[in-house]
């Protein structure tokens, strides 16, 4: 907030931190950004991002990339480049039509690819699969002794 403060970036940018009710917040965004450089896992900030509309600026680490579509959904930059960070972000102020047709992909990518059935149906494959290796393993041929 200091940094933002000296670069009298104060009146464009909000960084309440922490806050109860996230989508009141996300819906007066116009991007979704996350910096994040001890790579994550699949991030839940960048899963409503999309899901609100907004196009997503992330580094390349953790499972950003499994979210993000380079160029579709929005864009994917190193961990520790601000001058990537700032040249996407304003890429994206200067054409609003590309923001909206990311922002609008994004939230097509978690309505189709993240949606509660979807992710319900990949868990229940993944322990089909794990009981039938234990059947397997079960019934497996018998040692010879």
């Amino acid at each position: 907030r200091r940094k933002a403060a000296a670069q009298h970036l104060s009146s464009i940018l909000d960084m309440p931190g922490g806050v109860p009710e996230v989508i009141s917040y996300l819906r007066r965004a116009d991007v979704g950004v996350l910096m994040s450089t001890d790579g994550e896992g699949q991030s839940n900030s960048i899963m409503e991002y999309m899901a609100c509309g907004l196009p997503v600026v992330c580094s390349e680490g953790g499972g950003n990339r499994e979210l993000v579509a380079d160029g579709r959904t929005g864009f994917v930059v190193p961990a520790r480049d601000p001058h990537s960070l700032a040249a996407r972000l304003r890429q994206l102020a200067d054409d609003r039509v590309l923001a909206g047709s990311m922002g609008e992909a994004g939230r097509q990518r978690i309505l189709t690819d993240f949606s509660a059935d979807r992710m319900g149906q990949a868990a229940v494959a993944v322990y089909s699969e794990l009981i039938a290796a234990r059947r397997d393993l079960q019934s497996g041929p018998a040692s010879m002794s």
